[in-house]
């Protein structure tokens, strides 16, 4: 009631005679009064304070509101399925210009991603960070999509961190590169990633040389 009746901020709240309970800090009605009284000159002035304040809060409430209509209209403006994806990823960005760089960058991905067989989807953070900061390469990021998406859908990958978990097996980083090597032995018949077709040079010097690629793993699958 303090704040919301009187219209006291929590740091005046000190200045006046508190009256204890067990549970909560409670403030007499009149020593409410006499406290803003003293501050504003009279029961009046105080009022008038109030006035100020909700007016103000209103006017801020309204620009608010505006900002984000104007937001809604000019999202509506960008990319088809920018807004949504914008949503549901919880892009709060008010800045016009940024906005728009966003789009473009999210319009690419997508793009991109269609010309692989993929698309874009929740969960796929590093495409979230593209579309939001683009600070990474988009080839990188259409790359890792493909292999992610691979590994998911076509390896037995989530059993193999599942017993990672259970120290059982080996690391994230350590399964996708023997999963690579062991894909470029034999394909299966499938399409592989372009960023495990990228290693194939790589895999066949090591056999080249009469190495073995499975000794070779990280030298395969460097960039």
């Amino acid at each position: 009631m303090a704040t919301s009746v009187y219209g006291l901020k929590m740091r005046e709240l000190g200045e006046v005679p508190p009256c204890t309970s067990t549970n909560e800090t409670l403030y007499r009605r009149v020593d409410l009064e006499n406290y803003l009284e003293a501050k504003y000159g009279s029961k009046l002035g105080w009022l008038r304070e109030i006035a100020r304040r909700d007016m103000v809060e209103r006017k801020i409430q309204e620009m608010e509101q505006q900002e984000q209509e104007e937001r809604a209209v000019f999202m509506e403006s960008l990319a088809p399925g920018f807004v949504i994806y914008a949503q549901l990823i919880g892009l709060e960005e008010t800045n016009k210009s940024l906005l728009w760089q966003c789009s473009q960058r999210f319009d690419a991905l997508r793009a991109a991603l269609r010309s692989r067989g993929l698309q874009l989807r929740l969960g796929l953070k590093q495409c979230e960070r593209y579309v939001v900061a683009g600070d990474v390469d988009i080839s990188d990021v259409v790359d890792t999509t493909e292999e992610n998406v691979f590994l998911d859908t076509r390896t037995d990958y989530q059993w193999k961190m599942k017993k990672a978990q259970h120290g059982n097996g080996a690391s994230g980083e350590k399964a996708k590169m023997e999963l690579c090597i062991s894909y470029l032995e034999n394909h299966k018949g499938l399409k592989l990633p372009r960023k495990w077709e990228n290693c194939r040079p790589r895999f066949e010097e090591v056999i080249r040389s009469g190495g073995t690629p499975q000794c070779e793993v990280r030298y395969i699958y460097s960039e």
